[in-house]
C-alpha cells in the first residue's frame, strides 16, 4: 500500500475516533446515574411477567470468540522512520450483533447471532502477521439475574474461515467457549467474576475473567508444509486493576459508572492439542499478554496502550514470538 495513502487513512481514522470519544465522554459524564456492574447485566426489571428485550448493534473489537468482560479493543499504530520502510499494526474486527434476552422471575435466558469480519496485520514484528477472518457467532446465556445479584452462564460458538496471507494458507476454524459472570451488589465481600468490583471504597476496581473451551482447525492450500487438522483444549484467565475517575459530587453508589483513567491487566492463554494430524502447529501453545492502558478522554471506549506479547495464537495467524506494541485502541 502506498505510504502516503496509508498515513492519510490512519489520520482520518484517528480524527473520527477522537470526535466519537469526546462526544461519548461528554454524554457519559452528564448522565452518571446508576451502577453498571457489567455490560452483560440485563436492562429489564425482574418480576412476575416476562420481560423481553431485543436489540441489534454494530460492535468493534479485535476478536469475537469469547464472551468475557475484559477489553478486546481494536488497535492501530504506525511507525514511519525517516529514510526507511515504515511499519504498522492494524487489528480491527467488525460484528453486527442481533440479540434477545428474556427475564422471568429473576431467571435470564438470552441468545445472540452475529456475522463478523476481522483483519490482523502487523509488520512491526520479526514474523509478520497478515490474517483475514470471517464467520458467524452464536451465544447462549442463562442463569439468575436481579437488580443486585447475577449468576449467568455464557456459551459462545463460532464458525470461521481464516486466510493467513503471510504463509498463503487457508483454514476453517470452529470454537466453543464457556464463561461465567457472578456479582452481588448487596454483598460486596463476595468475589466478583467477569464483572468489575470496587476495592474497598477506593477508586480501584478489579476484574477477574476466565474462558474454557474447545477449538478445531483444519489448514490446507499452503505454500509451505503447514497443513493438517488440530483439535485443542483452550483455557485462559485474566486479571485487571483499573483506576476510575471520581468526578466532583459523585457518590460511592454511582462508582460503577465512573470512567476509567488507567488499567493494568495480564492475560494468560493455554492451548493443548489432543488431536494433531499434521505439522501446522505445536502441541503446547501458550500466550502471555500483559498491558497498561491510559484513557486520556475518560472514555472506556478509547485508550492508548502499551502491551507485551509472548507466545502464539493459531486462531489469529500469529507465530510464537516476543514483542512490544504501543497503539491507539478503540471499541464500540
Amino acid at each position: 500500500m502506498n505510504k502516503k495513502i496509508l498515513i492519510g487513512l490512519c489520520l482520518v481514522q484517528f480524527l473520527i475516533l477522537i470526535k466519537t470519544a469526546v462526544h461519548a465522554q461528554n454524554k457519559a459524564l452528564q448522565s452518571l446515574k446508576a451502577p453498571d456492574t457489567s455490560a452483560k447485566a440485563p436492562t429489564p426489571k425482574s418480576g412476575s411477567k416476562p420481560a423481553k428485550v431485543s436489540s441489534s448493534e454494530l460492535v468493534i473489537r479485535n476478536s469475537f470468540e469469547s464472551a468475557d468482560e475484559k477489553a478486546k479493543p481494536a488497535s492501530i499504530s504506525l511507525t514511519m522512520p525517516d529514510g526507511k520502510k515504515g511499519s504498522y499494526l492494524i487489528d480491527v474486527g467488525l460484528e453486527y450483533n442481533f440479540s434477545e434476552e428474556t427475564l422471568t422471575g429473576g431467571r435470564l435466558y438470552g441468545q445472540s447471532f452475529a456475522p463478523f469480519l476481522v483483519f490482523k496485520r502487523n509488520t512491526e514484528i520479526d514474523q509478520p502477521q497478515n490474517t483475514l477472518k470471517g464467520g458467524l457467532q452464536y451465544q447462549l446465556s442463562f442463569g439468575k439475574s436481579t437488580d443486585d445479584l447475577n449468576h449467568v452462564n455464557y456459551i459462545n460458538f463460532t464458525a470461521q474461515y481464516v486466510r493467513d496471507i503471510a504463509d498463503s494458507s487457508h483454514s476453517v476454524l470452529a470454537t466453543a467457549y464457556y464463561s461465567y459472570l457472578s456479582n452481588n451488589i448487596a454483598d460486596p465481600s463476595k468475589v466478583f467474576v467477569n464483572s468489575y468490583h470496587m476495592i474497598g471504597k477506593s477508586n480501584l476496581f478489579y476484574l477477574l475473567t476466565f474462558n474454557a473451551g474447545l477449538e478445531a482447525q483444519n489448514i490446507w492450500l499452503t505454500s509451505g508444509d503447514k497443513t493438517g487438522f488440530q483439535g485443542r483444549f483452550m483455557g485462559d484467565a485474566s486479571m485487571s486493576i483499573a483506576w476510575r475517575h471520581r468526578g466532583k459530587g459523585q457518590k460511592t453508589k454511582n462508582s460503577y459508572a465512573w470512567p476509567k483513567l488507567f488499567e493494568l491487566s495480564a492475560e494468560y492463554t493455554a492451548r493443548y492439542a489432543v488431536l494433531n494430524t499434521g505439522n501446522a502447529f505445536g502441541t503446547w501453545l501458550p500466550l502471555f499478554k500483559p498491558s497498561l492502558s491510559w484513557y486520556p478522554l475518560l472514555n472506556d471506549k478509547f485508550s492508548i496502550a502499551l502491551s507485551y506479547n509472548n507466545g502464539s495464537d493459531p486462531t489469529a495467524g500469529l507465530p510464537s514470538q516476543k514483542f512490544w506494541t504501543f497503539a491507539i485502541q478503540f471499541q464500540k
